[in-house]
């Protein structure tokens, strides 16, 4: 896959796509987020609509890797380098909200080289690619391609959150992307200005 540049993935959507199927693009500053907190009331989800993520055209891959502001999939490393991990969360469906969306990722164990990931709300199907009209968009995961056996380890405290609204801002998130319960994002309402990227950092040894 060509190596996206990384201003490219911040600003893929409010660059290329014009409106949520159809229209202009509102103005990201006065669109207001849902709430990120948790939502326990069965209400909510009722009036949440159908979310799905990730299947509109222009939606990027789901996992990719990132080495000198590039984005791709595979990525080239060396036992000491870190690399950073993007992952691609879009809610495409219009009026609809993502309930307590989760993000949870797989470090291959021993010398494995592919990382997985997986995406889901409460309220979704969860996807562990980004699938458009039933094709895969790049490649499953992310491959990690070294020269030697590696073992990949999460780098602790650099999980970090970007909305599509706010492409300057990172949002410090905690750690547990990589445990058994994944990482709780908040909710994710739908149309392409609700975009996030989930970027963490993992070291080749």
């Amino acid at each position: 896959m060509k190596a996206l540049p990384l201003i490219v993935v911040a600003f893929l959507t409010i660059i290329l796509i014009a409106g949520c199927g159809g229209g202009n693009t509102p103005v990201a500053q006065d669109i207001p987020y849902p709430s990120d907190s948790v939502m326990n009331d069965p209400g909510d989800i009722i009036n949440a609509g159908n979310p799905r993520f990730n299947f509109m055209n222009g939606d990027i891959e789901f996992v990719l890797g990132g080495q000198d502001e590039l984005w791709s999939d595979p990525v080239s490393a060396n036992p000491g380098d870190v690399i950073n991990v993007l992952l691609y969360v879009h809610n495409g469906v219009v009026d609809s909200l993502a309930v307590n969306t989760m993000v949870h990722v797989n470090l291959p164990a021993d010398d494995g080289s592919l990382i997985s990931a997986s995406l889901s709300a409460d309220n979704t199907e969860t996807i562990t690619d980004t699938v458009i009209n039933g094709e895969i968009v790049g490649l499953p995961g992310l491959t990690i391609n070294t020269p030697s056996s590696c073992q990949l380890t999460y780098v602790p405290g650099s999980t970090k959150m970007y909305k599509t609204a706010d492409p300057g801002e990172a949002i410090q998130m905690p750690d547990g992307i990589c445990s058994a319960d994944g990482l709780r994002v908040g909710n994710v309402a739908g149309c392409w200005q609700f975009i996030r990227h989930i970027v963490f950092q993992v070291r080749v040894g």
